[in-house]
């Protein structure tokens, strides 16, 4: 990094390292690397004398980490542009006829809301609805408007839940949702509380949700809401494109996921043989130790056989056995182990047995 920021643009080392310029930039501050200063590059551009490149300090660290993956993203965000304009476009001539019909998946949420439907079991209804205020009614309204609209771009949908939508394409499903969107309330329990409440719950906050007579729309965590001059109807062909760009996200990063895996596991199957490798060579190494071993002992074996034969006397008693016995003892030792009377093929096999 070092040597990349004196010999070319901070511009191309970013682009070579797919990242982005201030990114370059500020790891190259994190790291103490010294960069050139302001008017360098002009200078070199027109032949001017070049101030001296300082030396890196002793304190700059050997590593340096730095986000890449600029360019695919710059490419992820230009798809996520097309893909809206095109949806957008082909929406907004048909959203007058969506808003006129009654989608399936919405009559059954509303269902599902009347009957105080549970989704972690249906048969109890646990769950209490208050009547539908008209902000309530106008998420309902825009419901209609999403389904149908979506329905039109052949996505299967499905009632995922109370005031849910699930858009299922592609084997990825998103999860809308819109309904009217309330105010949270803070309130101090106080000693005037009864006392049950008191006791168990002193010094701790109540919270409390009232309407705001808003509606907004919820694409997993996307937010549409009302606007003075505008109101979430009139967002349903962003809404619609942001649904389709989150199917495209989601596709992109399994791919790239997929990609990932596939990476790691032909590292892993690298590192495998190369330990595997290594073993080989690690074996081999024992086995010509082994073999080295053995030839030096026989030699020995042979010099001390060779003195014990050079005796002019017959002793005895050499460490509990006579001459001859040590001769015998010596001579069966070298008849069985001795490696100079391999064949040639048979000391290739010793060499050659930790490659197998």
């Amino acid at each position: 990094m070092y040597d990349q920021v004196w010999t070319m643009p901070l511009k191309a080392v970013a682009a070579h390292y797919d990242s982005e310029y201030w990114r370059v930039r500020n790891a190259c501050k994190q790291s103490s690397i010294p960069l050139p200063p302001s008017g360098y590059w002009a200078k070199a551009e027109s032949g001017k004398k070049l101030p001296p490149r300082p030396a890196l300090p002793p304190t700059a660290q050997t590593r340096v980490a730095l986000y890449t993956g600029h360019a695919s993203a710059m490419e992820d965000a230009a798809k996520r542009r097309q893909t809206k304009v095109q949806h957008k476009a082909r929406l907004n001539n048909q959203l007058q006829k969506a808003a006129a019909r009654d989608h399936p998946v919405v009559a059954e949420i509303r269902r599902r809301r009347e009957q105080g439907y549970s989704v972690a079991n249906p048969r109890q209804r646990e769950i209490h609805m208050a009547p539908l205020s008209e902000a309530g009614k106008r998420s309902f309204q825009l419901m209609n408007m999403i389904a149908t609209a979506l329905s039109l771009e052949r996505v299967k949908l499905e009632a995922t839940g109370i005031g849910f939508i699930g858009v299922n394409t592609a084997g990825w499903q998103v999860q809308v949702r819109a309904r009217e969107k309330l105010r949270q309330i803070r309130t101090k329990i106080k000693k005037s509380s009864p006392p049950s409440i008191w006791d168990q719950f002193r010094g701790d906050w109540a919270v409390s949700y009232e309407p705001t007579g808003l509606v907004e729309c919820e694409v997993d965590s996307a937010r549409w809401i009302d606007k003075p001059g505008r109101p979430v109807e009139q967002m349903v062909p962003d809404i619609v494109a942001e649904i389709f760009c989150r199917i495209g996200d989601l596709s992109r990063q399994e791919a790239k996921r997929q990609q990932s895996a596939a990476l790691r596991d032909l590292a892993m199957r690298e590192k495998e043989r190369a330990t595997e490798a290594s073993h080989r060579e690690r074996e081999t190494w024992n086995n010509l130790v082994e073999l080295a071993t053995a030839f030096e002992t026989a030699g020995k074996v042979r010099a001390f056989l060779r003195y014990l034969e050079t005796l002019p006397f017959e002793a005895s008693d050499l460490d509990g056995a006579s001459k001859a016995q040590w001769i015998a003892r010596l001579s069966d030792l070298l008849e069985k182990n001795d490696p100079a009377t391999l064949e040639p093929s048979e000391i290739a096999e010793r060499f050659d047995r930790g490659m197998s």
